[in-house]
């Protein structure tokens, strides 16, 4: 995921996770030396995360900054680095289940239907950052079928960059 974002280039070094989700990636970004702004449009989670960042180790907490609950595009955001996105992985045919939390998680946050998808992606490649970092499963299509300018690829995950 590191790889992905690349290196800052000039000032910019702000990373916009627009679906934080349980901030997990968040927090690896912010542990990577990166300032994370967190959004989340769930209550739920967004209450979690407010929680989360309460606990959270002091020199961590004060690199990620949480946004108040609403879509990412409600807020006036500085110049940034990077936006992440890791929107819901779609169902897998697997007949085995996925992780128990992320199994709640999926309730709480349903996958985007292919118009959401393409919204969420335009939406961030027109905040004009130096790329666009999307989480997907390695088989899966590109978010919103949009080829990606590269990919950095896992053993079930890869990262499609869009510069």
């Amino acid at each position: 995921m590191i790889k992905a974002l690349g290196k800052p280039r000039e000032e910019t070094f702000t990373v916009l996770d627009a679906t934080a989700g349980l901030g997990r990636d968040a927090a690896l970004i912010a542990m990577a030396g990166f300032p994370v702004l967190l959004a989340e449009r769930s209550p739920i989670l967004h209450a979690m995360l407010a929680d989360g960042l309460r606990r959270a180790p002091a020199e961590l907490a004060a690199a990620m900054q949480l946004l108040p609950c609403a879509d990412a595009g409600a807020h006036t955001l500085p110049p940034l680095h990077a936006v992440y996105l890791d929107p819901m992985f779609p169902s897998r045919d697997k007949s085995a289940a996925v992780k128990k939390d992320l199994q709640w998680l999926q309730q709480l946050a349903a996958y985007p239907d292919q118009n959401e998808e393409a919204a969420l992606l335009e939406w961030a490649l027109g905040l004009d950052p130096h790329r666009v970092v999307v989480k997907r499963p390695g088989k899966a299509e590109p978010l919103a079928k949009r080829s990606p300018h590269h990919q950095i690829a896992g053993k079930a995950i890869r990262f499609d960059v869009y510069e």
